[in-house]
């Protein structure tokens, strides 16, 4: 079951449905239960440390097994590397559901997280393989728009299916997802491109890898997008705990306020769309940063007054999210065009690196009191500067200039197919 004339893409809509389904199962694996993590504490019989950590483990798996990922679809097909992660995904979704103790739900969550990796990389690789340019154009629209509104969406309803039926049921509604979506899968979606047996050869990984981590521009800009998904994981890890726990506020209201905010990255990512053929993407990167400094700073001057109001935390981070529409809808365009040729392991590295940096963020918020919102205005003044050194290093007017084609000089571009 293959593209049989790759040279004709075919209807944006007979594919793209299943993809979009596919990211939206991955992504609500941390949304959908985000509302139930500050009453598990005492339903487990654990501390919120604990608790958090299923957050933040199941971050850094879902980026660190990307980088596997990604070569191991190369050589056994995008199809069937999606039907395996779904149907893994949906058992370790049910082991969640049944699990007796904190110990075994940290263990499921992991395996979750590597399972919902499979979908995040093999996604995007049969978009860029089966659509023509103008397919492709459509489709990472509305891919944007999904990433955008699942994590909008999902918090709501996790809040009230947790409300109506306990937060085991979060787990179950993810399983039924991934079994669904891994049917339309096998039903529908033929395999893309060609299995290459050499893909997962270690000196070709490696050589990808290394090219790449050698690039001062494309691991800038990689640092820099890290870096404020960094930002916006530590905000959706605390963010629970500060709302619920420090404001009252019920699951469902919470689920509310964090849609505001998201909703607010949907509109920085229009407003990116609507200028960029009228400004370049590094100037839109650069309006983007600044919207979100002034959002930082207004963060400080919240966070540090003391936060007694839902209101004013959302407008902070609804400011530095609109900024972050910008930087999200440049930075991964800007870092594939420092790569050069090695498409397949620049989308893993970026796609694993960001994850990862997501990951230490929300750990760093598990190992701290969640008694105030201190502990993320912390996190945020250390990421800040960072984001900022992150830019400068970027420009390809310093030292160490790339050639045209995005390569370091005298580095090799090398396809990973």
């Amino acid at each position: 079951m293959t593209y049989q004339n790759q040279s004709k893409s075919p209807s944006i809509w007979s594919v793209l449905p299943i993809l979009l389904l596919a990211s939206a199962t991955s992504i609500i694996s941390t949304d959908l239960y985000s509302a139930s993590l500050p009453a598990l504490p005492s339903l487990l019989n654990t501390t919120p440390s604990m608790v958090k950590l299923t957050m933040s483990l199941n971050i850094l798996v879902l980026g660190l097994a990307q980088l596997i990922h990604g070569p191991l679809s190369d050589r056994l097909g995008r199809r069937p590397m999606l039907l395996g992660g779904l149907l893994v995904f949906s058992l370790a979704s049910v082991g969640c559901a049944l699990a007796p103790d904190i110990e075994t739900l940290l263990v499921m969550r992991v395996l979750q997280g590597a399972a919902a990796a499979v979908e995040a990389v093999v996604v995007l690789a049969v978009i860029r393989e089966v659509f023509d340019e103008e397919g492709q154009v459509k489709a990472l629209a509305w891919f944007g728009i999904v990433i955008a509104l699942a994590p909008a969406v999902a918090p709501i309803a996790g809040g009230y299916i947790f409300e109506l039926a306990g937060w085991r049921a979060n787990f179950h509604v993810m399983a039924v997802a991934g079994v669904l979506t891994a049917l339309l899968v096998y039903l529908r979606l033929p395999e893309s491109g060609t299995p290459d047996p050499m893909a997962t050869r270690p000196s070709r990984v490696m050589r990808a890898y290394r090219d790449l981590m050698t690039n001062r521009v494309f691991v800038s800009y990689v640092a820099l997008e890290s870096i404020c998904l960094a930002a916006i994981f530590a905000f959706i890890t605390a963010g629970p705990f500060i709302y619920i726990d420090l404001l009252g506020l019920r699951p469902t209201a919470f689920g509310y306020f964090q849609a505001v905010i998201v909703l607010a990255f949907s509109a920085g990512s229009f407003l990116a769309e609507r200028i960029a053929g009228r400004l370049p993407p590094r100037r839109i990167l650069m309006a983007g940063l600044y919207i979100s400094l002034a959002g930082v700073a207004w963060l400080v001057s919240v966070i540090s007054m003391g936060v007694s109001s839902p209101w004013p935390l959302t407008g902070a981070m609804s400011v530095i999210l609109f900024g972050a529409g910008p930087v999200f809808a440049t930075t991964p365009m800007l870092a594939m065009k420092a790569a050069g040729k090695v498409i397949g392991a620049a989308a893993a590295l970026i796609g694993g690196t960001e994850m990862l940096a997501a990951g230490l963020a929300s750990g760093a918020l598990s190992f701290m009191s969640s008694e105030s919102a201190m502990p993320l205005l912390q996190v945020f003044a250390v990421l800040t500067p960072l984001a900022a050194l992150a830019f400068v290093a970027s420009s390809e007017t310093s030292s160490g200039k790339t050639n045209e084609n995005g390569s370091r000089p005298g580095g090799q571009n090398q396809s990973d197919r």
